[in-house]
């Protein structure tokens, strides 16, 4: 099967996309273009920070449209390109479509220890408080121009998360799957970090009236505000663990509002069944080694 020609790469902020989204166009070849190094230019040439910037193009369209003008017009046109853009998704004709994301804990570590000039923090608290502001700005933007939900994992062929992971290894996952795309496969595959996915409270999973996608060997999860917690196959993902294994294969069944098969939302679900002592304890357990991870940046 011919490897696709375009690869659109989003990603939560912290997550790595520049620096993986470089090493991914070397790896296969192609060319690379980061939409966010545009949306910084205008940033500076204005005298504004991108937090800044995010506030103005909240009133002011022609930013998004600077930038959104690059991925409708031009990028389409490129053949072998890896196309680095919050918004690549969308725009991007024919493209595997792979997002990024990350614990929001280690995406502050990461973003301070970046040390940009227009990203400069005095604590991690304002730099927590920022990074929220951006990720709500660009969620609302783009819902009001596009009518996308910008953070929906859905949108996506391939996630992968890149809270425990090196920039190699994250670049490994992506060229192995995007050489071994089927067009036809269950959508989205997702790649997690096993110290990051929070168990629920033991249950008969038969409760849930269907057969789960992945049979006895699969890790099923669902996402709540960008948390990810597992539904069956808990005992699996500690094998992987006890194995050593930083990323898992898992299958996932519903987001936010979506509906489980036994009737209740992803976020109904996480109410019933994972307790505050259920996450504490599997923190602990892992010693938050998650927050040590290699920064990607």
């Amino acid at each position: 099967m011919a490897i696709p020609t375009r690869i659109a790469l989003s990603g939560q902020i912290g997550s790595g996309k520049s620096a993986v989204g470089t090493r991914l166009a070397a790896a296969l070849g192609y060319s690379y273009l980061s939409t966010g190094s545009i949306q910084r230019a205008i940033a500076a040439r204005r005298g504004l920070t991108t937090l800044e910037l995010n506030k103005v193009a909240a009133t002011d369209p022609s930013i998004d449209k600077e930038i959104d003008d690059y991925l409708k017009i031009d990028v389409n046109a490129m053949e072998r390109v890896v196309v680095d853009s919050r918004m690549a998704f969308h725009f991007l004709a024919s493209a595997i479509k792979v997002s990024l994301v990350i614990d929001p804990r280690v995406a502050v570590e990461r973003v301070m220890n970046a040390n940009r000039a227009e990203e400069t923090y005095a604590s991690h608290a304002e730099a927590t408080d920022a990074i929220a502001q951006r990720n709500r700005l660009e969620r609302e933007r783009f819902e009001h121009l596009y009518g996308v939900n910008l953070h929906s994992l859905r949108n996506y062929d391939i996630v992968i998360d890149t809270s425990t992971a090196s920039i190699d290894e994250v670049v490994t996952m992506i060229v192995t799957e995007v050489k071994g795309f089927d067009e036809a496969s269950q959508k989205p595959r997702c790649w997690l970090s096993a110290k990051r996915l929070f168990p629920t409270k033991p249950h008969n999973s038969m409760a849930l009236k269907a057969p789960l996608n992945g049979g006895y060997n699969s890790i099923e999860v669902i996402e709540s505000d960008r948390v990810f917690f597992v539904v069956d196959g808990q005992a699996t993902l500690r094998k992987n663990i006890t194995q050593g294994s930083a990323q898992v294969l898992c299958q996932l069944q519903a987001i936010g509002d979506e509906l489980l098969p036994d009737g209740s939302t992803a976020r109904e679900f996480v109410r019933t069944h994972c307790t505050a002592e259920v996450i504490t304890n599997w923190e602990i357990a892992n010693d938050f080694a998650f927050m040590s991870a290699p920064l990607l940046v």
